[in-house]
């Protein structure tokens, strides 16, 4: 259990230092938001997961890229943590904002992730 926990804690690290890089890279690329940049990775993490369980990778590799890198580089702290922020500020805009990005998420993240598992 505890090389699991180290396998995932590793990939882990790895996804979210390259969701910073990307963040990073985008934004100076890109006139869209860093939330809406966070919507575009984690659509990414779908394929990626996808893909990467497509692959049939056994343990440890299976784990370390789904459930470690794929899971760093994914974040849902981030729309709730903006959401949080909207409702305690009652800003009404704000909250229907992030509840569309996180709906696109959600409704774009499945038959992106199957896309991703058939692509494999």
């Amino acid at each position: 259990m505890i090389l699991k926990i180290l396998i995932v804690g590793m990939g882990a690290a790895i996804g979210s230092m390259l969701r910073f890089y990307m963040l990073d890279r985008l934004t100076k690329v890109s006139n869209l938001s860093n939330s809406w940049m966070v919507v575009i990775i984690n659509l990414l993490a779908a394929f990626g997961m996808g893909y990467l369980s497509g692959l049939s990778l056994s343990y440890p590799w299976h784990t370390l890229v789904t459930s470690g890198i794929m899971g760093g580089f994914s974040t849902f702290s981030t729309p709730m943590n903006e959401l949080a922020q909207s409702l305690n500020q009652d800003n009404r805009k704000q909250i229907d904002l992030v509840l569309l990005k996180t709906g696109i998420m959600f409704i774009l993240g499945l038959p992106i992730l199957i896309l991703g598992m058939y692509l494999a």
